[in-house]
C-alpha cells in the first residue's frame, strides 16, 4: 500500500502529531527535537530531510548548437533528500485514499498542491543510515563494531 497508503488503515490515532519512519533507517536523531520544530512551526506534515552529494564520475559539458561553452571536471551536487521520517498531524490522514497504493511523496506533492497547509522541512543532521541498502548495512555493522 506505501507508506502513507498503509496510514489509511489506522482508524483513531488521537489528536497530537505523530511521527511516521520507514522501518529500514537506523539513527540518533533528537526525535524530541524534531516534534518541537513542527510544533514552533504550525506545520501540518514536516518531512526530515538529509543533505545528499552526489559526484558524477565524467567530465560534464555544456553547449550550445554543438559549440561547447563550458565544461566542469566531475563537478558535485548536492541535494535535499527525504530521510524516510515524517511528522503529521492527525487531520492529514483524512487526505490519504483507501485501499490503493500512496507513498509519501505523493501525500507530500498533494499538500503542496493544495496549498493550503503548512508543509516543512527539518534538516537532520544527526547520524542516519538507510540499512535497506547493502553497503549502508554493511557500514551500519562496523559502526557498531560487528
Amino acid at each position: 500500500m506505501g507508506t502513507a497508503g498503509a496510514l489509511s488503515l489506522i482508524d483513531n490515532i488521537g489528536e497530537h502529531p505523530f511521527f511516521v519512519m520507514n522501518g529500514d533507517i537506523l539513527t540518533d536523531i533528537d526525535f524530541t527535537q524534531m516534534l518541537q520544530y513542527h510544533i514552533d512551526n504550525n506545520s501540518d506534515a514536516t518531512m526530515g530531510v538529509r543533505e545528499f552529494e552526489y559526484q558524477i564520475p565524467y567530465g560534464v559539458v555544456e553547449s550550445q548548437n554543438g559549440k561547447i561553452t563550458t565544461i566542469k571536471e566531475k563537478p558535485t551536487f548536492n541535494f535535499l533528500v527525504s530521510s524516510g521520517i515524517y511528522i503529521l498531524n492527525p487531520q492529514i490522514l483524512s487526505l490519504i485514499p483507501k485501499d490503493i497504493f500512496y507513498d509519501m511523496p505523493s501525500l507530500f506533492e498533494n499538500l503542496l498542491q493544495k496549498k493550503c497547509y503548512n508543509v516543512r522541512s527539518y534538516l537532520i543532521t544527526d547520524y542516519w543510515i538507510d540499512i535497506g541498502r547493502h553497503e549502508e548495512y554493511d557500514r551500519a555493522n562496523s559502526d557498531i563494531g560487528v
